[in-house]
């Protein structure tokens, strides 16, 4: 039989689901997103509940995966940043976006992973990192940047496609799977 501690945290992680299921399902809908006050509306959203305060740009389908009831994430966003269609930002643990960064369309960023290494995988173990992307940062189409990434570098390229487990750095281009440097690029002032 169940303990009473047992039993609040099973609610927490079904009230946790739940939440993330209906987040999905009316900023994933179609409808919604057609609707400009409604996808108006969403953007207030995100700016109040995620404290994303001003951006240039969020698409279409932008998923912030909601915090559960055990972590406090945060996720802090600078200034003219562009969040592509069906981009999904984790707020398991800590991400920070600098200024002037371009996240393209369908891209991915975690900050938490499950730990592997606990004999019971149902225990939902996980572990929760900060994810820095500093200013004048581009992100490609369909990039994923893991929470072993730790830190994209300012000016720093992520060709379309990759998949960043390492940290970038300063104005260098990645690209692959793992992402690996591909080139730099020219500091202009």
């Amino acid at each position: 039989m169940k303990n009473v501690s047992q039993i609040t945290e099973l609610n927490k992680r079904s009230f946790g689901v739940l939440g993330e299921t209906l987040t999905v399902f009316i900023f994933g809908n179609k409808i919604f997103n057609s609707i400009w006050l409604l996808k108006y509306l969403r953007n207030i959203l995100y700016r109040i509940v995620f404290g994303i305060k001003i951006m240039t740009s969020i698409e279409d389908h932008v998923l912030v995966k909601s915090r559960t009831l055990k972590n406090k994430g945060n996720i802090r966003v600078g200034k003219n940043v562009v969040l592509g269609v069906r981009v999904l930002l984790d707020a398991e643990g800590e991400l920070i976006i600098g200024n002037n960064v371009t996240i393209s369309r369908e891209c991915m960023i975690y900050t938490h992973t499950h730990n592997i290494k606990e004999f019971k995988i149902s225990d939902n173990v996980v572990d929760c990192s900060q994810v820095v992307i500093e200013d004048d940062v581009w992100i490609g189409a369909r990039s994923v940047i893991l929470p072993s990434a730790k830190t994209i570098g300012k000016g720093a390229i992520i060709g379309a496609g990759s998949i960043v487990t390492k940290p970038v750095d300063p104005f260098s281009i990645v690209g692959g799977n793992p992402a690996k440097v591909i080139g730099a690029r020219s500091i202009r002032f």
